[in-house]
């Protein structure tokens, strides 16, 4: 599990880096939120950066952190509602 967190993260990297933009409003947030860099990450702030975690789902979005599996029906199935 951590290793797939890890990857979500690099892609994250990855994409910040491509949008320097972005970078820096999300650093720029952070700065406001948590204030003294010096302190620990409090469950509440968390909460407040709203423009962070929309830069991580949207990384999330564009290179998944769960594998594809795919499926393969051994036989044939047919549904009467739907015509079968």
């Amino acid at each position: 599990m951590i290793l797939r967190y890890g990857n979500a993260l690099l892609f994250t990297i990855i994409l910040l880096g491509s949008h320097p933009e972005v970078q820096e409003k999300a650093l720029t947030e952070i700065q406001e939120v948590l204030g003294n860099l010096d302190r620990d990450v409090k469950k509440t702030d968390l909460s407040k950066l709203i423009y962070a975690e929309a830069v991580l789902k949207e990384s999330m979005r564009l290179y998944t952190i769960a594998p594809v599996l795919a499926r393969k029906v051994d036989k044939d199935v047919k549904l009467s509602k739907y015509g079968g």
